[in-house]
């Protein structure tokens, strides 16, 4: 995966979202710097995409569907992330996420008869492969403090996703825009760590995906660009340093 660009990305949001932050609350408490790890499940959408037909001269008998739904099978995530606590309620993260998943099948809208590369007689036969995401994600993170050593919170990331999928007829990857929403809770062991557990949805920028071959077929047939959103649990231990 290319780093300069998502490195770019992230740390170009981070910059900007740091000023804000500080400013905006003035709550107690020590600023503090940390580290996470963390792995859990990964549940991925469908990827759906509507299909084009462009003008061209070939065989007849041509059947061609709305479009296509990839559907995947749970997978795992890992990750770390590097943060800053300015005060009581306020942090901001520098995160790299890596998921993996299978491909469970690619499934058609309507009727499907076109001979491809990977479908010489015309017809669909189910998908499999796997998908890959490289993610790094500049997040900002509320505190919600409560008087025990339960830390619930809510944040939000923007950044870069580098998404790979292999499968029947493809074998294709791209990076694009990304961005998260999450929400978790951490417990309090001593005052140097945490171990807690985060739910995220993330979803990523438009991306190019063939998943059955048609643009081998003399470029008469394409598909819409797809978008890749997953839902991830995932159980990390946080610790602070100086």
């Amino acid at each position: 995966m290319p780093l300069l660009k998502p490195l770019i990305v992230a740390g170009a949001a981070a910059v900007a979202l740091t000023p804000a932050l500080a400013n905006a609350a003035g709550g107690g408490g020590e600023p503090i710097k940390y580290f996470a790890i963390g792995a859990g499940l990964s549940v991925p959408d469908d990827t759906e995409q509507d299909t084009n037909l462009a003008p061209f001269s070939g065989a007849n008998n041509f059947t061609l569907p709305d479009g296509f739904d990839t559907s995947f099978d749970p997978g795992f995530n890992v990750g770390a992330l590097i943060g800053y606590k300015f005060n009581d309620y306020w942090r901001v993260e520098g995160e790299y996420r890596y998921s993996s998943v299978d491909i469970d099948a690619t499934t058609t809208r309507g009727q499907f008869n076109v001979p491809t590369s990977a479908n010489p007689g015309g017809s669909l036969t189910a998908n499999s492969g796997d998908a890959s995401v490289h993610a790094l994600f500049a997040n900002a993170v509320l505190d919600i403090n409560m008087a025990n050593n339960l830390l619930p919170y809510i944040g939000a990331g923007i950044g870069y996703a580098d998404v790979e999928i292999s499968g029947l007829g493809a074998d294709e990857g791209e990076g694009v825009f990304a961005y998260q929403v999450f929400s978790g809770l951490d417990v309090k062991m001593d005052e140097q760590s945490w171990i807690g557990a985060r739910f995220s949805f993330m979803n990523t920028g438009d991306f190019a995906y063939d998943p059955v071959g048609l643009d081998t077929v003399g470029g008469a047939f394409t598909l819409s660009e797809g978008q890749y959103a997953s839902f991830d649990l995932t159980i990390a231990y946080r610790r602070k340093f100086k």
